[in-house]
């Protein structure tokens, strides 16, 4: 579902086709999979973080703005 949604604003923000993200998304994905708990583990400590810090400039953002 989650890949599904990616994949939709892509086509429609960005103009990639579906199956294009589709394929970047499963690439990305199989990566860290095969890769065990700690490829897994690698990636989410680095990107959790980084995921906060966008959250909080968005959320000023709208704050500002509004």
């Amino acid at each position: 579902m989650q890949a599904n949604q990616m994949a939709l604003s892509f086509e429609s923000q960005f103009g990639v086709p579906k199956i294009a993200s589709g394929i970047v998304i499963t690439i990305l994905v199989s990566l860290v999979i095969i890769g065990g708990i700690k490829r897994i583990a690698l990636v989410a400590e680095r990107l959790v973080p980084t995921m906060i810090i966008i959250y909080f400039i968005f959320g000023f953002a709208v704050i500002i703005e509004h």
